[in-house]
């Protein structure tokens, strides 16, 4: 929805959208191998948490930023941290994965995802046809600091596999 509110919202135009999207995936290309390097020497659980709470309070601070300098910041490290913790989960997901399903688990995930994905669209337009499009922002940053409740519940290390 942000290029939605880029466009109807603020009123840029279809280049000013454009940049700012290439801005968010830029971060995230330079985010990525950063959080990867810091996953790899300080744990996934950390870098999947601190990412999601910062990017669920990015979301709040982008509907609620209207300074276009600041916009750009809040955007860049949005990106920074929303495309960087994909990696990290497909990384935990190889670590506690039983080595024989590691590629039917990464799987699994990519399809949870998907499923996901594909009806945040319809969810946030409903939202935003009923109580206008910040309210997607907020709910989207609702359901991200949600899912670190659920990044602890997942186990940090593997189970012990039984020797036969």
């Amino acid at each position: 929805f942000l290029p939605l509110y880029l466009a109807n919202e603020l009123n840029y135009s279809p280049a000013l959208v454009g940049t700012y999207i290439t801005i968010v995936q830029a971060a995230g290309i330079f985010g990525s191998p950063i959080s990867g390097i810091i996953s790899d020497k300080k744990g996934r659980r950390p870098v999947l948490t601190a990412g999601l709470l910062i990017t669920s309070l990015l979301l709040i601070a982008l509907v609620a930023l209207k300074l276009e300098f600041l916009f750009i910041g809040v955007l860049a490290l949005l990106g920074f941290f929303l495309f960087a913790l994909r990696p990290v989960m497909f990384a935990w997901t190889m670590d506690l994965a039983p080595k024989n399903v590691a590629g039917t688990t990464v799987s699994a995930l990519f399809g949870i995802q998907s499923l996901f994905s594909g009806f945040s669209p319809a969810i946030c337009g409903f939202i935003a046809d009923r109580f206008g499009i910040l309210s997607s922002f907020y709910f989207l940053a609702f359901t991200v600091f949600a899912a670190n409740f659920l990044v602890y519940q997942i186990p940090e290390k593997p189970p012990q596999e039984e020797t036969v």
